[in-house]
């Protein structure tokens, strides 16, 4: 049978017997819901008073059924057209004409197929066909170690009923003794709801706040990898999240597991991929862009035919729920390298964060990871970090009181004494939370700056043309990531100590992270650069391909960049995510975030030409507050009831999602 019959998901819609309530995009859940617990109830030979309310309820919603103006669970077309003819069997007369009986009916035979996909999708909805299957032992062929086919109650219900499997009835016994008076739609799913929370935390921004329950979740969910438990393993979207979030978080894993995705036909053959299922698809795709090894070749595949079965959705409108077309858009346009700075995609995600989402599997629930009190907690969090900013932005208004004064030789004196006193206020600041004198670090990166300057004036002043292998060392230098990123990195609370900043994990990580923005750079200004008499990489790597007059050699040059570009990116991400090392994981994480602000400062163009789109990033983050539509606005103070709230929903285990009514 579809669905529960308890009262969640009655009471979500307007109770047995009435009209839909609150929830009219639910009918064919709604109807579909009640007519498995007449069923059931008419099996038991119990409750004659309730069947004749929800056989009442039926007739009052039954255009929900045939029309299209209702979100549809999955198999509706097989499972309820049989839960008809289960009623029919036992002799209860439908409040429905005989044609609309016969066009239900007909719902099934044009779902019915015998493809190797449409196999896994019938064993799935196996509750629906029942004795349409002769052979229940190629459906076994789909049942899982805890005994249930694809985790759902209903389908294994059906399994045990025509083949009395042991292991069958044994996942129902669970389910009997765990759940008093209804049963999920789907069980276990105690892991991806857990991830579904991690990811929701750190997408709006808030994850500091449960470090302790989050790290408790991921070291769960990594001995579940590591012992290949199904409810990771056999679901493809539980699997790419797992992957995506361990990784992120510096777990040793790897990729192997994704070798069965690498083709198209895996996804198709699914029961996902027949229910093109969107969520699946971006999950997959996201997991591909996080490749931290040229071997991982897995892992370039399923970028492959992801990224287009993504754009065939967009193209042909059908992205399916709960995704919006925006997400589907964004992930490709914007790869998690790219353009996502942390502020703009909290303040995007916290925008779109909608807590009625419902997700439709074969009824309907709602996750845990959408609440009211995650909402709350995002927003007041991001007007508190929004009002930092804005205060930082009037200090800089305040220290930049040479604005207006150019770079020519009268004003070096003033040049100098403001890199001075600015970098003496910095290193005092910072000797107090690194508690050792870091004054002298400092002065040498200026000074080393100073130097990869002079190297281009004098190339400028010659004339001279570089190779490439000339070019580069100086470049990264030049490019002057070294005293930007030194400022957060000795405030940031942990300590580095002088052998530390001085060794080769540094130096690795400012080379790579240097590298990738530079030759970003270039690729935005090879075309006014020699004007001026700059040195850039494009020309340097077009003169090995046939010259600078040749527009081949040009995207000759531009490919090689972009590939030095993504090996650079992939070392610098294997980098950061490793475990152990010298510089703490925060430390390293500022230079991933800087590499991802180049590929936002150079996406359209020269980060100092294009100050639209940057201005509107800028003032995104800074200025403009967020459009968020909630009851009660108490400020920008954080209370503790949502934390309290989240932190139980972590700790939470009861493996199955809440329905509507929740």
């Amino acid at each position: 049978m579809s669905g529960s019959c308890g009262t969640s998901t009655t009471t979500a819609h307007g109770g047995i017997g009435g009209h839909l309530g609150r929830l009219p995009r639910l009918g064919k859940d709604a109807v579909s819901s009640t007519l498995a617990c007449v069923l059931a109830l008419k099996t038991w030979n119990v409750g004659d008073d309730h069947v004749r309310k929800g056989l009442r309820f039926i007739d009052n919603n039954s255009s929900c059924v045939m029309g299209d103006k209702c979100d549809t669970p999955v198999g509706f077309n097989i499972i309820f057209p049989g839960m008809i003819k289960s009623v029919i069997g036992l002799g209860l007369e439908l409040p429905l004409r005989q044609s609309d009986v016969d066009e239900i009916l007909r719902l099934q035979v044009k779902s019915h197929s015998t493809d190797q996909g449409r196999k896994a999708y019938m064993a799935y909805v196996a509750e629906g066909l029942g004795d349409i299957i002769q052979d229940w032992d190629e459906i076994l062929r789909y049942q899982s170690k805890n005994g249930s086919l694809f985790n759902s109650p209903s389908a294994t219900s059906a399994l045990a009923i025509h083949s009395h499997d042991t292991n069958a009835l044994k996942y129902l016994d669970l389910l009997g003794n765990k759940f008093v008076s209804s049963v999920p739609t789907a069980y276990p799913m105690s892991i991806y709801s857990r991830l579904c929370m991690v990811d929701t935390l750190e997408k709006m921004g808030i994850s500091h706040h449960f470090s302790c329950e989050i790290n408790s979740i991921l070291d769960l969910t990594y001995r579940s990898w590591l012992q290949n438990e199904e409810e990771i393993i056999m679901d493809m979207e539980t699997c790419a999240m797992a992957f995506r979030i361990l990784r992120m978080h510096g777990y040793d894993i790897t990729s192997d597991v994704f070798s069965q995705f690498s083709e198209e036909s895996r996804f198709r053959d699914s029961v996902q991929g027949q229910l093109n299922d969107t969520k699946t698809l971006l999950e997959l795709y996201k997991v591909s862009q996080i490749r931290i090894s040229e071997d991982e070749w897995n892992l370039e595949n399923v970028s492959s035919w992801t990224g287009e079965l993504l754009k065939q959705q967009l193209s042909t409108k059908r992205v399916s729920k709960p995704i919006m077309p925006q997400e589907v858009q964004y992930a490709l346009q914007f790869p998690f390298y790219s353009a996502n700075v942390e502020p703009l995609e909290h303040k995007m995600n916290i925008e779109h964060f909608d807590i009625k989402r419902i997700r439709m599997r074969k009824s309907a629930y709602l996750a845990c990871h959408a609440t009211d009190d995650i909402l709350a907690l995002a927003i007041e969090e991001f007007q508190s970090s929004q009002s930092l900013y804005q205060q930082e932005v009037k200090c800089i208004k305040r220290w930049d009181a040479h604005a207006g004064i150019g770079f020519c030789s009268k004003h070096v004196e003033i040049l100098f004494y403001a890199v001075y006193n600015t970098s003496n206020q910095i290193a005092a600041k910072a000797e107090e939370v690194q508690n050792r004198r870091v004054v002298d670090q400092i002065a040498e990166i200026w000074v080393n700056l100073a130097r990869a300057f002079m190297v281009e004036a004098e190339w400028t002043r010659e004339k001279h043309v570089p190779t490439i292998e000339e070019y580069m060392p100086v470049a990264e230098v030049s490019f002057a990531l070294g005293p930007i990123l030194a400022i957060p990195l000795y405030l940031a609370g942990p300590e580095l100590s002088e052998d530390t900043v001085r060794g080769p994990e540094y130096r690795d990580l400012l080379r790579h992270t240097s590298i990738c923005a530079r030759l970003l750079n270039d690729l935005q200004t090879y075309e006014k650069e020699p004007d001026q008499g700059c040195v850039n990489s494009v020309p340097l790597y077009a003169l090995r391909h046939g010259g600078l007059t040749s527009s081949a050699s040009i995207e000759a040059a531009k490919r090689e960049i972009r590939r030095d570009i993504v090996a650079c990116r992939r070392e610098l991400l294997r980098l950061v995510l490793r475990e152990g090392g010298a510089i703490p994981r925060p430390c390293r994480e500022l230079f991933w975030n800087m590499c991802k602000v180049a590929h936002l400062f150079y996406l359209q163009g020269d980060g100092f030409l294009s100050l639209k789109e940057l201005m509107a990033a800028a003032s995104a983050t800074v200025r403009e507050p967020l459009q968020v539509a909630r009851a009660e606005d108490n400020g920008v103070w954080i209370s503790l009831g949502p934390i309290i709230h989240c932190k139980d929903v972590l700790k939470y285990d009861s493996g199955y999602v809440r329905g509507p009514s929740c």
